[in-house]
């Protein structure tokens, strides 16, 4: 198993619900923006560069239980090896990306908002793709809807 658990918040844009003008936006989307770069190679690009360097492992893993390996149609186990039967487990990749890739709105900054949605999106298209290989891929969002009057209290200290 794989678990891709890197993240960090980059700019925060949090503040653009609280602008009073246009030019306010601006400089708040603006302000910043050398550290949008870093946050997609660690929130993003990083899911794939990872999971592509252990995608040997994970096919090996499948091998000791049992699995054929290469690609198939479906699941199949090697005749004559030994393996549990009741271990119907397949190797998988876990990303960890967060509940701010699908809120409206911006409580971490826009850069880790759009850089988790493509996390998630990475590991759905990985699902797809290594299915075939009897490598699974799953996507976790932790956290929760952002409570307004807590996010309120935590903002005025």
């Amino acid at each position: 198993m794989l678990i891709n658990n890197a993240g960090i918040v980059g700019p925060l844009h949090n503040t653009i619900s609280k602008a009073e003008s246009i030019a306010e936006i601006q400089q708040t989307l603006q302000k910043d923006w050398g550290q949008w770069d870093t946050t997609w190679q660690t929130n993003t690009s990083a899911v794939v560069a990872v999971s592509a360097a252990f995608l040997p492992l994970l096919d090996e893993g499948n091998k000791r239980r049992g699995w054929v390996q290469g690609k198939r149609d479906a699941q199949h186990r090697v005749e004559g090896a030994q393996y549990d039967t009741s271990d119907q487990r397949t190797s998988q990749i876990i990303t960890v990306a967060s509940i701010a890739a699908f809120n409206r709105e911006i409580t971490a900054g826009l850069a880790y908002t759009a850089s988790k949605a493509g996390a998630v999106m990475l590991g759905k298209s990985l699902s797809y793709s290594l299915a075939p290989w009897g490598i699974r891929s799953n996507v976790i969002c932790p956290g929760r809807e952002c409570d307004r009057s807590l996010y309120r209290v935590n903002q005025d200290r």
